[in-house]
């Protein structure tokens, strides 16, 4: 992990928004972390209310995942910077357009 922080990540003070592509049983779907806004969005074009519950799963697991990392002093370059615990954000899941059953 130290090597992948090193050479792709940096520091997290100036990140307005994370977007972070999902996949649950061969569908993706993608989760925008806001963190101006402080929001999650859930964005999914052939949404099934069968498997909302599923994919709010997966995404409080990455949720949790991305608090340990933006709320470690590491990934900050300056100490008053504010961290971010995307775990107690909003979850918002606006209507978009959606396509046709079977596409």
């Amino acid at each position: 992990m130290e090597f992948i922080e090193k050479k792709y990540m940096a520091f997290a003070d100036n990140l307005l928004k994370i977007y972070v592509p999902l996949k649950l049983k061969n569908h993706f779907y993608l989760m925008i972390v806001d963190l101006w806004d402080k929001k999650v969005v859930y964005l999914y074009s052939a949404k099934c209310s069968l498997q909302l519950q599923a994919r709010r799963d997966h995404m409080q697991e990455v949720e949790k995942y991305m608090d340990g990392f933006l709320t470690a002093n590491k990934f900050y370059e300056d100490e008053s910077s504010i961290r971010h615990k995307v775990s107690d954000f909003e979850f918002l899941e606006p209507t978009i357009g959606q396509q046709k059953a079977l596409s």
